[in-house]
C-alpha cells in the first residue's frame, strides 16, 4: 500500500507552513503532502495528483474553500474533506456538512482535535484502499467481492438504536441564536450512545441519526455542550477504556484495540501514543 496523498490548501503562507510541519511530524511516514496557496490551485493540483484527503481553508482568493471542495467532490465522491477556517459562522458548517466533509475546525484549532480528525481521515482512506484491493483480488479469483456478499458488515451494524418517538427531527435553523446550553437529558443520551457503541465503527452522523437530529444541528449542539467535536470526544472515550483494559485485564493489545473500536492495532497504538505518550505495551509495562 503506497503513501496517502494529502492536499493542504491555505493562502496564509506562514499558517500553511506551520500546519504542514505539524502534520508531517505526525503523519509524514503515511502521507505525501501537496500544498496549494488558493482554491483554484487546489482544484488544479487535485486533478493532477488525485489526493485522497483535502484539508482546505475556507477564506482563500480566486476560489474559496467551499467552492473548491464542491469541485473536488464532483471529481471524487470519496475524497475525505476537512475544513479549517477563522470563521465561526455556522452557515459554513451547514455547507461543509452538505459537501460531506469529515469535519470543520475553527482557527485557532485545538491540536488534539486536529490530529484526531486527521487520524480518522487516514484510517478511512486505508480501509477503503484495503477494501478495493480485496475486491480486485476476489474478481481475479473469480469469486464474489466481500462487500457484495449477503450479510456483509456495513458501517453502523451493531449500533444501538434509539426507540422511536414522536419528536421531530431538528435542523440548524431551529436553534435560537442565544442557545448556548445543551440540556442534561440530551447530554446524558449522547453519552449513553457513545458508551454503548464506542466499540463499533461509529461517526458523528450515526450519533445524529440516533438522536434524530440533522447532522448540522447535532454538530453545533455537540460543540456547544461538550466543548469539542464528536471525533475528539469519541477518541478520548476509547482511550479511557483502553487504559482501563490495559490496567485491569490480560487481554492482548490487538484484543483491546478491537474492543475499543479499532480494527487496526497499529492505528490503535499510534492514537494511544499520541494521547498517553507511550505505546500500549509500554504503558502496561
Amino acid at each position: 500500500m503506497g503513501q496517502i496523498k494529502l492536499l493542504l490548501a491555505d493562502d496564509e503562507r506562514i499558517e500553511r507552513s506551520i500546519l504542514y510541519r505539524k502534520l508531517s511530524r505526525e503523519l509524514g511516514e503515511e502521507c505525501e503532502f501537496i500544498q496549494a496557496e488558493n482554491g483554484s490551485e487546489a482544484v488544479e493540483l487535485f486533478k493532477e495528483h488525485h489526493p485522497q484527503i483535502a484539508v482546505l481553508d475556507i477564506a482563500m482568493p480566486e476560489l474559496d474553500g467551499i467552492e473548491a471542495a464542491s469541485r473536488i467532490r464532483q471529481m471524487d465522491e470519496n475524497c475525505v474533506i476537512i475544513f479549517l477556517t477563522a470563521y465561526s459562522d455556522f452557515q459554513y458548517t451547514r455547507q461543509a456538512i452538505r459537501l460531506r466533509a469529515l469535519d470543520y475546525l475553527t482557527k485557532p484549532y485545538d491540536e488534539e482535535e486536529l490530529f484526531a480528525v486527521l487520524e480518522t481521515a487516514v484510517f478511512q482512506v486505508k480501509k477503503r484502499m484495503e477494501a478495493e484491493k480485496q475486491e480486485a483480488e476476489d474478481r481475479l479469483a473469480g469469486g464474489t467481492p466481500k462487500s457484495c456478499e449477503t450479510g456483509a458488515a456495513v458501517p453502523g451494524t451493531g449500533v444501538v438504536k434509539k426507540e422511536s418517538d414522536p419528536i421531530q427531527e431538528l435542523d440548524a435553523d431551529d436553534i435560537p441564536e442565544d442557545s448556548g446550553a445543551m440540556s442534561d437529558k440530551t447530554m446524558r443520551e449522547i453519552r449513553d450512545f457513545v458508551s454503548q457503541n464506542y466499540m463499533h465503527d461509529i461517526s458523528m452522523q450515526d450519533a445524529a441519526n440516533y438522536m434524530r437530529y440533522s447532522d448540522t444541528y447535532f454538530c453545533r449542539l455537540f460543540k456547544q455542550g461538550f466543548g469539542c467535536n464528536f471525533t475528539t470526544y469519541l477518541t478520548r472515550y476509547r482511550m479511557k477504556e483502553a487504559v482501563r483494559l490495559l490496567k485491569n485485564t490480560e487481554l492482548s493489545v490487538k484484543e483491546i484495540a478491537l474492543k475499543t473500536g479499532y480494527s487496526d492495532s497499529n492505528y490503535f497504538a499510534k492514537v494511544f501514543k499520541r494521547i498517553n505518550g507511550v505505546i500500549p505495551s509500554e504503558f502496561r509495562g
